[in-house]
């Protein structure tokens, strides 16, 4: 899920705590990867300030870095109820109803977020993301293609629409050589620092035929990954059809590479 040029925070309009400590203490925590740590720290600012929305927020980004979905989830609701300007916490908790594969609650809200922030690029990329694990791939290729016209170098919609292009079951919506150009796009743009788009750039080259850089390139999104052991399962899968001359096509959660 990382998708990590999709799980960023997209509006920062959440209001101060009368706990500034606790609060701060929880963002370097979570800038730190230490979740547990931040999720505690949260919780002591939530303690002393349960009406403001900053802390619920960022805990819930913790909970999801957990993989306590359900925890999120709640945290999401809570700062949704008091932050005034709610689009990123609408957002994020689509992130989590994603992850969960509840793509009817992750659409609603990712729909919200629309509505509230109608000119914002990632909003469709996230969009076009639920829509692809959904299987809805017109609609899924059309929110890909509305963020890059908002914005060209939106790099998750660049990845996405290039993992689409590659690796899409229905013929009509794949294009080897489009799919690497724009797979090479979001990696310039991320300056190739991520395991899902170097994976994508792989699967691009598949599609395309060129199998010695896919090998290649899904070599070092493994190296890049290797923490990461879900991934790890899945893109040394990807390696092995690689390297029999195969390309990836996607199933059901599609865009989990």
């Amino acid at each position: 899920m990382d998708r990590t040029v999709i799980c960023c925070v997209i509006l920062a309009s959440l209001t101060s705590l009368s706990c500034a400590n606790e609060f701060e203490s929880g963002v370097k925590a979570f800038e730190n990867e230490n979740y547990d740590l931040a999720v505690e720290q949260f919780s002591k600012a939530i303690s002393a300030s349960p009406g403001d929305p900053g802390a619920y927020f960022y805990r819930g980004l913790a909970h999801r870095e957990k993989k306590a979905f359900a925890e999120a989830v709640s945290d999401f609701t809570h700062a949704i109820r008091f932050e005034p300007k709610p689009a990123a916490c609408y957002y994020n908790r689509a992130i989590v109803y994603h992850a969960m594969q509840d793509f009817e609650n992750a659409l609603k809200d990712m729909d919200e977020c629309v509505r509230l922030d109608p000119e914002n690029s990632l909003v469709y990329a996230g969009r076009g993301s639920v829509l692809l694990d959904n299987q809805e791939f017109e609609k899924a290729e059309a929110g890909f293609q509305l963020a890059i016209r908002l914005d060209p170098e939106q790099a998750a919609a660049l990845n996405n629409l290039a993992w689409l292009r590659a690796t899409c079951p229905v013929n009509r919506f794949r294009d080897g050589e489009e799919a690497v150009v724009l797979a090479t796009k979001a990696c310039e743009l991320t300056k190739e620092n991520g395991q899902l788009v170097l994976s994508t750039l792989a699967a691009a080259y598949a599609e395309a035929g060129d199998f010695r850089k896919a090998v290649k390139w899904q070599k070092k999104a493994i190296d890049m990954g290797e923490k990461d052991k879900e991934f790890l399962i899945r893109a040394k899968r990807r390696l092995v059809l690689y390297e029999n001359g195969e390309p990836y096509r996607l199933g059901r959660a599609g865009i989990a590479k």
